[in-house]
């Protein structure tokens, strides 16, 4: 199940049943997740775009190291 980035109220639960030696316990608490950035690099090309093909380069990396050129 994926997540979207965000705060998740309440979303995080555990309990733990007890024992001779301890006391049943539970709680709650929040998930955040944050978001994850890739990695664009582009090189060949400066200059103030206008519309026209310049021939400039670029990688782009995803967030697990996997390659994102030609998406």
């Amino acid at each position: 199940m994926g997540l979207d980035a965000g705060t998740y109220v309440g979303y995080v639960t555990a309990a733990f049943g007890g024992d001779a030696a301890h006391s049943s316990s539970a709680a709650v608490s929040d998930l955040v997740v944050a978001k994850a950035d890739a990695t664009i690099s582009v090189q060949g090309y400066t200059g103030v775009y206008n519309g026209d093909a310049h021939g400039a380069s670029g990688t782009a990396t995803g967030v697990n190291g996997e390659s994102l050129t030609g998406l």
